[in-house]
C-alpha cells in the first residue's frame, strides 16, 4: 500500500463532511457569493459540491438556498449517514433556528473552528428543546460551538430513552442577559441516557437561572468536569446538577474538577441538589471544585437533607478565602465545603 494512503487511513476517524454557512456570514458589499464565483460562499460550493447548506446572504451561489437557519441545519443533519461518523461543520456565523431541530444519526458530530475558547460560531435558541434527539442520536459529538439558551428555555431536551455515549468538550454556554428562570436549562433528561460526558467548557451566566443539567430520568454514569463557570449577578439556587421527579435512579455521576467564580453581586446557593434516591449510596459525586469567596454561602454543595443519606457526596471541595485569612486549608488558601445530602 503506497504510504501516501496508508497515512490517510490511519489517520481516517470520520466519514464526509457537510458545511453549514450562516447568512450573514458576509454582506453583499464583501462578496458573500459574487458573479466570478470568487465569493467565500462559491468557495466552499466549489470545493465541497452538494454538500454545503445555507441562507441566503446577498447574492445567492450557484444552488438554491434554504429558506432558514432551521431548514438548513435539519437538511444537513438528513443529508448524513448513520454510524459513518460524518461531521456537520458550522462556518463561523450566528445561527438562529426558529423550528426544533431533530437529532437522529448515531455517530454524528457537530462541530465550529477548533478553538477551545473564542468559538466562532454561534447557536442561539428560539424556543425550548431547541434540539431534540430521538433514541436513535447514539455517540454524538458536540465541540467547538458557543450556544445561548431561550429563556424559560431547554436546549437539549434528551425525551427519548436511549441517547447514549455523548462526548460534549470545549464548547461555550453563554446564559449572561437571560430573563431570570429557573425553567432555563442546558440539557434535561427526560429518558434514561447512559454514559454522557460534559466537558472543558466554559458557563456564563448573570441571572438566576436552572442547573447545567437536569435529570427526570434514570440516566446512569456521567461526568461533568473542567470546567470555568462565571456567574457576575442574581442569585443561582442549583447551578450544576439537579435531580427531580423521575430521576431517582439517576447514578454514577461526577461533578468536577472545575472552577466557580463568583462576583459582582453574584450568589451561588448550593452546587447540586437531588430529590429522594433510589439507595442509601452515593449517587452524585462533587469532586475537587473551588468557588470564589463573594457570593459563595454556607450551603454551597449539596442542598439539604431530603433523601436517603449518602445520596451525594463532597470530594475535596473548597471556598477561597479572602488573601490572609485563616482556614483549614491554611491563610490565604480555602474553607473546605460541607454540605449536606
Amino acid at each position: 500500500m503506497p504510504n501516501r494512503v496508508k497515512q490517510i487511513l490511519d489517520n481516517f476517524d470520520f466519514g464526509e463532511t457537510f458545511y453549514l454557512v450562516d447568512g450573514d456570514y458576509r454582506t453583499p458589499a464583501q462578496g458573500w457569493s459574487t458573479s466570478d464565483a470568487t465569493g467565500p460562499l462559491d468557495l466552499y460550493m466549489q470545493a465541497n459540491p452538494g454538500y454545503v447548506f445555507y441562507t441566503p446572504g446577498g447574492a445567492t451561489g450557484p444552488s438554491t438556498p434554504y429558506s432558514t437557519d432551521s431548514a438548513a441545519i435539519q437538511a444537513a443533519i438528513d443529508a448524513q449517514v448513520d454510524f459513518r461518523g460524518d461531521v456537520l461543520y458550522f462556518t463561523p456565523g450566528a445561527y438562529l433556528p426558529t423550528t426544533a431541530l431533530v437529532l437522529n444519526v448515531p455517530d454524528s458530530r457537530w462541530m465550529g473552528s477548533r478553538r477551545r475558547r473564542g468559538q466562532s460560531a454561534t447557536i442561539t435558541a428560539t424556543l425550548t428543546n431547541q434540539f431534540g434527539p430521538t433514541g436513535a442520536a447514539d455517540s454524538m459529538e458536540f465541540a467547538h460551538l458557543r450556544f445561548v439558551p431561550l429563556t424559560a428555555g431547554i436546549l437539549f431536551g434528551r425525551a427519548t430513552a436511549g441517547c447514549d455515549n455523548w462526548w460534549m468538550h470545549d464548547f461555550t454556554y453563554d446564559a449572561r442577559g437571560i430573563t431570570a428562570s429557573t425553567g432555563t436549562i442546558f440539557m434535561k433528561d427526560t429518558g434514561a441516557c447512559l454514559n454522557t460526558t460534559i466537558e472543558d467548557f466554559t458557563y456564563l451566566s448573570n441571572t438566576a437561572i436552572g442547573p447545567l443539567v437536569q435529570i427526570a430520568a434514570a440516566s446512569i454514569t456521567g461526568r461533568v468536569q473542567r470546567f470555568w463557570h462565571c456567574h457576575t449577578a442574581n442569585t443561582l439556587v442549583t447551578s450544576l446538577y439537579e435531580t427531580i421527579s423521575g430521576g431517582a435512579g439517576a447514578s454514577g455521576w461526577t461533578i468536577g474538577p472545575g472552577h466557580v467564580q463568583i462576583g459582582a453581586g453574584g450568589v451561588i446557593t448550593q452546587w447540586g441538589a437531588q430529590i429522594d434516591m433510589t439507595a442509601a449510596g452515593t449517587n452524585a459525586t462533587m469532586l475537587d471544585i473551588t468557588a470564589s469567596v463573594a457570593g459563595a454561602t454556607a450551603a454551597l454543595g449539596w442542598e439539604a437533607a431530603t433523601g436517603v443519606a449518602g445520596e451525594g457526596d463532597l470530594v475535596r471541595c473548597t471556598v477561597a478565602l479572602i488573601a490572609g485569612g485563616s482556614a483549614t486549608v491554611g491563610a490565604g488558601g480555602g474553607s473546605a465545603v460541607f454540605g449536606t445530602t
